[in-house]
């Protein structure tokens, strides 16, 4: 009987001391991803002597340049890639 009370109050002890506290919501990671990829935008822009820098029309192009490559877009550049680089036949 004390072997078992060890043993499951063990058991209870383990998950709390691996939790280090609330996980964020994928929410609050987008906004701050979001948030991170308008700051580099800002700065290329400004290092590139961006004329636009503040307003959100300006920074769109910066803005998708900051965005994450998708695997469907990889593999669609990588064969454009391959099909200009290949000899032309006629």
């Amino acid at each position: 009987m004390l072997i078992a009370c060890l043993v499951l109050g063990y058991g209870s002890l383990a998950p709390a001391q691996t939790a280090a506290g609330p996980t964020p919501k994928k929410a609050d990671r987008k906004k701050d991803s979001a948030q991170e990829q308008r700051k580099h935008a800002i700065t290329r822009c400004r290092e590139n002597r961006g004329v636009d820098c503040d307003t959100p029309e300006g920074l769109k192009e910066w803005i998708q340049q900051e965005r994450p490559i998708t695997d469907e877009e990889r593999a669609r550049a990588a064969g454009a890639r391959r099909a200009f680089s290949s000899p032309k036949r006629f």
